[in-house]
């Protein structure tokens, strides 16, 4: 008999975290699953430690393969996955209790090809745990079923494109030929916009359901200075899937957008590749992103610094967008003043109110006696 779900793992080194990832799986409120932990070569503890779960925990099964990638690592577990549905889990990141049970609820009673929740950043040098989502998901309703048809104006923009906070019917992702890229880096994005963009049936939940760790130096985030052309076969990979689906005139303006995005924070965050990054981008993406209106982009300045990016060399545009940079950070700065100064001023303008208002004056005057006494107790000790 199927499970309810299939939870898929890549594991590679990662001993520091495996304990707190498995457990927070298999003590998973939903009992009904089977854990497909990928040893994708580890040299470390972690092959041991999986073992040890296996042989109390018959749900949790071992795949062992030669070093490779985490998109060629859930691919295979993919092959043998039974659950109904499927859910995807980093090694270094964790489930809260209610994930697979939350989740897997609100996928049944709605008939959903895909899930999504909120979620959880857990700084791996602080400790320290922030609520995460994108602005835009705030724009559709949660526990409300939307197709992909009713979301281009905000596809690319109210999920990002790793899997883990997500969840997804199997059949879904069969019917569709859905795989992860076999590659270093970026190797899910691919797998997740396509789904996005191929979803009848979607509902995200309101609850924060996962926990992702960040300043994590060993972190495949981590290698981007030497992986970053990943990004650029992801993009290529999402379009054609597009074109061939004849959903590129839906997609476009938003799709643009999230490619122009991710430019600019790359640029903003490689550091030995800045440079290799910006020359490729500017031959092969910000021409075209020069020649579109400025109201086609999303981010106030993009328009204006993509211009620079087609014509200036390396160093000329660097020096052009810290200033764009600083003039943000002022103006995020008198952005935050004026709302504390309007936040003071709502304050006053009640404190004014309410010095006027009948309550007031009544308690004022039934207080006038202690008041007085205390007047005279100072005007005699003095």
């Amino acid at each position: 008999m199927e499970p309810i779900v299939s939870v898929i793992i890549p594991v590679f080194n990662t001993e520091d975290y495996l304990s707190q990832c498995i457990e927070s799986v298999l003590g998973q409120t939903l009992r009904d699953i089977e854990v497909i932990c990928v040893d994708d070569g580890s040299t470390d503890s972690s092959p041991h430690m999986l073992r040890e779960f296996a042989s109390k925990d018959e749900r949790l099964k071992i795949i062992t393969t030669p070093h490779s990638n985490a998109g060629a690592a859930r691919n295979a577990a993919l092959d043998i996955a039974r659950g109904r549905y499927v859910s995807f889990l980093d090694a270094d990141d964790y489930f809260e209790p209610t994930f697979l049970d939350s989740m897997t609820k609100l996928a049944e009673s709605n008939n959903l090809d895909v899930v999504l929740c909120k979620s959880f950043f857990v700084d791996d040098v602080t400790k320290k745990r922030t609520n995460h989502n994108k602005a835009a998901l705030d724009k559709i309703k949660p526990d409300t079923v939307y197709s992909a048809d009713d979301l281009w104006e905000i596809a690319y923009r109210y999920a990002v494109g790793w899997p883990w906070d997500k969840l997804y019917r199997r059949s879904f992702i069969e019917e569709n030929g859905l795989r992860f890229q076999e590659q270093t880096s970026t190797n899910d994005a691919y797998f997740v916009y396509t789904a996005l963009a191929l979803m009848e049936r979607f509902a995200y939940t309101n609850h924060r359901l996962v926990n992702h760790r960040v300043n994590n130096s060993r972190s495949i985030e981590n290698t981007r200075d030497k992986t970053w052309t990943n990004l650029f076969s992801a993009v290529e990979a999402i379009r054609e899937a597009l074109l061939a689906r004849q959903l590129m005139e839906k997609a476009q303006r938003s799709f643009d957008n999230w490619v122009a995005e991710m430019c600019l924070w790359n640029i903003s965050s490689l550091k030995s590749s800045r440079e290799s990054f910006y020359d490729f981008v500017q031959s092969s993406y910000a021409p075209s992103f020069a020649c579109k209106e400025a109201e086609y982009f999303y981010p106030n300045d993009a328009h204006a610094r993509f211009a620079a990016w087609s014509k200036l060399p390396y160093g000329e545009a660097e020096e052009l967008f810290h200033l764009l940079d600083e003039r943000n950070s002022v103006a995020k700065a008198n952005e935050q003043l004026q709302n504390e100064n309007a936040s003071l001023t709502s304050e006053n303008a009640r404190l004014r109110k309410l010095e006027h208002s009948r309550s007031y004056r009544i308690g004022r005057a039934a207080t006038a006696p202690l008041r007085l006494v205390k007047s005279f107790s100072r005007k005699k000790r003095s």
